[in-house]
């Protein structure tokens, strides 16, 4: 199967434009959440390494003793960063699971994005796997791993079509999907290189516009693999037109 990137692309974008609701709202109040995270765990990284200084100064220098208790401080900022991450990891795959319905031309609000909660164990247990297995490739250099991760992009997809499967079935299924098509889906990386280069000039408020332009076409490429592999043809074979 050869994929049309500029028809997955045409049929992502024809998808958000007609999407009912607007994807406008989902995506700002995503993209906020995400926002507020990210500021969580830097001033929890600051005030750690303030932490860390203060015994530094004491250990070479002599200073005061900070006043409080490292131990209990450092497993509260492993505690809450640990949460932080759990909590970013099910509004991600709840974003791929949004644009997945729009892919699919169904009806997709902000409640699709809070859908992953239903199924908390399995995505947390998921997010932990692929980032165990990507770390033990990389651990051979760095390409491995690279690879490795490619061949786990799916595996989210799968276990929203499939939530009966255990954790290691959704990987084993994405890696089945992948075998033969990671080039296609790095060549699709590389063609968005652009517009995140354009996005991170506005400092991300382009996102706003683009990321479900972006997601709807990587559930586009799920949608083309499972169609192919399924059902013995591809929605977006040579020729370029997507049904």
């Amino acid at each position: 199967m050869y994929f049309n990137r500029i028809a997955l692309k045409e049929d992502a974008k024809a998808k958000v434009a007609s999407a009912t609701p607007p994807t406008f709202v989902p995506t700002l109040a995503y993209m906020a959440i995400l926002y507020l995270i990210s500021l969580l765990e830097t001033q929890l990284d600051e005030r750690f390494s303030s932490y860390v200084e203060q015994i530094y100064n004491y250990a070479l220098f002599g200073a005061p003793w900070p006043a409080f208790r490292f131990s209990t401080v450092l497993r509260f900022s492993a505690l809450f960063i640990l949460l932080l991450r759990i909590v970013s990891s099910v509004f991600a795959t709840g974003y791929q699971w949004y644009s997945l319905r729009i892919s699919r031309n169904l009806s997709a609000t902000f409640s699709n994005i809070l859908d992953p909660l239903n199924y908390l164990l399995k995505v947390v247990g998921l997010k932990i796997a692929i980032s165990i297995f990507t770390f033990l490739w990389s651990l051979l250099l760095v390409i491995p791993g690279i690879i490795a991760s490619y061949s786990y992009r799916q595996a989210y997809y799968i276990l929203h079509d499939h939530p009966e499967y255990g954790i290691m079935q959704c990987i084993r299924e994405s890696k089945r999907l992948m075998r033969g098509y990671k080039f296609d889906l790095f060549m699709l990386d590389l063609s968005f290189l652009g517009w995140y280069f354009l996005c991170y000039l506005t400092l991300g408020i382009l996102f706003i516009w683009k990321l479900p332009y972006l997601e709807v076409t990587y559930a586009n490429f799920y949608g083309a693999l499972t169609f192919n592999r399924d059902f013995g043809g591809a929605p977006w074979d040579v020729g370029g037109s997507a049904q």
